[in-house]
Parts: structure tokens; sequence; C-alpha cells
């Protein structure tokens, strides 16, 4: 039986870090690609980062009903087709990020799925963090943290939080914690 784990934060919770150390620590994990309609950037190769698409092959796409879930961010369009969800499952265990919304539409089609939420410490911490970063004008600011504290409250509907207050004891945490998921899912089929 393999384990889908998906894990979900705000943005500039930490996220991408914590999922590097985690892919370093289980290197089996396999990861499905994504459908987008972004632009690719330097460095992006079709099939690798995402299944690059127009947005019109999205939306057919949508209307065939073959994303497991699906979003729009800063005006494109991502999802996760079933299939090459399905198909990782066949080959092992799962390990991807969404967004909250995200997570929770594969939650409804998989149930067995384990929601992981990386939180901030506060809105205050999480802020200084994307002020920090140096990327973002005012106004994505201001639209990042008012998407943070919905999707805050919608991490009640997760099966695990961690928070990311300090980078060593939150890999310390989601470590054992996918350790445990791994585990306990090897262990029900004994």
């Amino acid at each position: 039986m393999s384990v889908l784990i998906i894990i979900s934060g705000p943005s500039g919770v930490g996220k991408e870090t914590l999922i590097t150390e985690i892919r370093r620590k289980f290197p089996l994990f396999q990861i499905p690609v994504s459908y987008t309609t972004r632009p690719m950037r330097e460095g992006d190769q079709n099939g690798v980062q995402y299944h690059f698409v127009t947005r019109g092959e999205f939306e057919r796409m949508k209307s065939l009903d073959l994303f497991a879930e699906s979003d729009e961010h800063f005006n494109n369009l991502y999802g996760t087709s079933k299939i090459s969800l399905e198909k990782a499952l066949e080959s092992g265990d799962v390990l991807i990020e969404l967004d909250v919304s995200g997570a929770l539409q594969i939650k409804s089609k998989f149930p067995e799925a384990k929601l992981i939420f990386i939180s901030p410490p506060s809105l205050d911490e999480l802020e200084k963090r994307i002020r920090t970063r140096g990327k973002d004008s005012e106004e994505s600011i201001r639209t990042r943290l008012a998407r943070a504290e919905i999707e805050i409250e919608a991490s009640k509907k997760f099966n695990h939080i961690i928070v990311n207050d300090n980078l060593e004891q939150a890999v310390a945490e989601l470590t054992a914690l996918v350790q445990n998921l791994l585990k306990g899912a090897k262990e029900v089929l004994k």
C-alpha cells in the first residue's frame, strides 16, 4: 500500500526548503509532474518541472475531468493529472507540494492522503520572511498575507501541522512524521 503525502503551507513559510530535505532523506518518493499554463522559465524543461500547456489545452483537460486537483495562481493554471498521480502511487510512495485548495481537492478524491500543513509561527513572522526575500511588490505581499490567513484557517482540515519556527526543528519533526507515516503504511500490509 503506497502512501500519498501532500505538503502545503503559505507562500514564504519555507516549504521548499523542508521538502528538499525530505526528498534528500527519502529519495524513493514518486513525484508526479503537474500541468501549468505559466510560461517556461530559463532552465525549465517540459515534462520535468511541469508539463507546459496552453490555457485552451488546460481547460479542455479540466472539462474532461482529467485533473485530481487544479487551481489558478497569479493568472496561471496548475493541475495534477489523475492518471499521473495514480501511476505514481502504483510505483511507490508519493510526496507532492500543493496549495491548500489543491491538497483538499486531492483528499476528497484520495481519502487516504496524508495532509501536512507547514505553518509560520505568526503572520508577523511570515510577513518578515516574505519581505526579506525581496522578490515581491507591496501588492503581492498583501495578497500573499491575505491568502495565508485563509490557508492557516483551512489547516484545521489537515492531518498534521508543523510550525516552522526553527528550521532544524521543523526538518526533524517533518522527517519523524514522514518516517512514521511510511512505517505505519508498511505495518498495515503485514
